[in-house]
């Protein structure tokens, strides 16, 4: 059985000082925030490929002060007993997450991986690091699509072959409110209700904030096709390597 724990896993190692760095943009170590299974999954199936090294912290709060020494902080699913450890983020925290941000590093959060710090609904002053006001349910299962923001984050990767975009199921997060952030992609339901944001990308000074609503555990879970869940991995890679 999985524990509670703090562990680093070094995936790759693509020069004898990776991980070592001045800032967000030349470190090699990604921050995975979640419960064990799903920091697990997104090393496997994103970290790795990237060519990141991942530090997994399952079931305790990142550390603010040790941001800067991350490329990103990804926060792949909600987890409840970082939450119980004091993972919520505080006003007093803004201003350094926004310089963390501002000097080239990503946030990305997954699913409800973004209650484990911001557990209200409604953002308040928090929506200038996401840029949006609040992440409601969806309400039904959908069909995403993305936009060309979305595809142009893809690359070439989206010119290889279609993009399997099935990713909504069950109870999903969305944002709602938009003020500075860009739509990558939008969720219309399948009783014909929408468009909604479904994924948004903020940017902030040589960073980014992505919020994507789902996660790849989310799909594992709900028995996804391995083509969609090995697309979403490949969105998630080009979130953690896209140019800032």
């Amino acid at each position: 059985m999985w524990r509670i724990f703090k562990c680093v896993l070094v995936f790759a190692v693509l020069h004898p000082m990776a991980g070592f760095a001045s800032g967000p943009t030349q470190s090699k170590k990604i921050a995975v925030s979640g419960n064990s299974y799903a920091c697990e999954e997104f090393g496997e199936l994103v970290v790795k490929p990237a060519g990141f090294q991942a530090t997994m912290f399952a079931g305790i709060p990142i550390p603010i002060e040790d941001f800067p020494t991350f490329r990103a902080i990804v926060f792949s699913e909600r987890d409840e007993s970082a939450l119980r450890a004091g993972s919520e983020w505080t006003p007093e925290d803004l201003e350094s997450i926004e310089n963390y941000v501002k000097s080239g590093g990503t946030i990305v959060f997954c699913r409800y991986g973004i209650s484990t710090v911001l557990p209200n609904r409604s953002l308040g002053n928090w929506s200038q690091l996401t840029g949006f006001a609040s992440y409601p349910d969806a309400g039904n299962e959908g069909q995403v699509e993305l936009t060309s923001d979305g595809l142009a984050l893809l690359g070439k990767e989206s010119a290889k072959k279609p993009v399997d975009t099935s990713w909504a199921f069950g109870a999903t997060p969305i944002a709602e409110g938009i003020t500075s952030a860009e739509e990558l992609a939008i969720l219309t339901g399948a009783d014909g209700t929408g468009p909604k944001a479904f994924i948004t990308r903020h940017k902030i000074g040589d960073g980014q904030v992505f919020f994507v609503g789902t996660s790849l555990n989310s799909l594992s879970r709900n028995q996804a096709q391995p083509d969609s869940l090995a697309s979403l991995a490949s969105f998630f890679e080009a979130t953690l390597t896209a140019p800032r």
